[in-house]
């Protein structure tokens, strides 16, 4: 079984469950755990799952393991939130220097 990641989503009516076999939707400032008032959506991949961890952010986003992160947790999440991914400013550095 592959397992799932909840990302908070923008509003409720929407989706928080993702497959880890799917692209992961946008990573966002903002990472909640699973409230436990969270009703499942019908596209929900699956019912149990966990809250993506700042490093799997991080790696979904680009960014290069083993990569040091602010120490508040929320700190964190929004500097990966509000990132270029590090592999689209690669690749535009070298078209705009070449």
């Amino acid at each position: 079984m592959t397992e799932s990641l909840y990302f908070h989503p923008l509003s409720y009516g929407r989706r928080g469950v993702w497959s880890g076999a799917e692209p992961a939707p946008t990573i966002r400032g903002v990472q909640r755990p699973m409230p436990s008032t969270y009703s499942p959506h019908e596209r929900d991949a699956a019912v149990l799952s966990r809250g993506a961890t700042i490093a799997e952010c991080g790696m979904l986003q680009g960014f290069p393991g083993g990569f040091e992160w602010p120490t508040a947790k929320g700190a964190a999440f929004l500097q990966i939130g509000n990132a270029v991914p590090p592999p689209l400013a690669e690749t535009v550095l070298k078209e705009l220097w070449t």
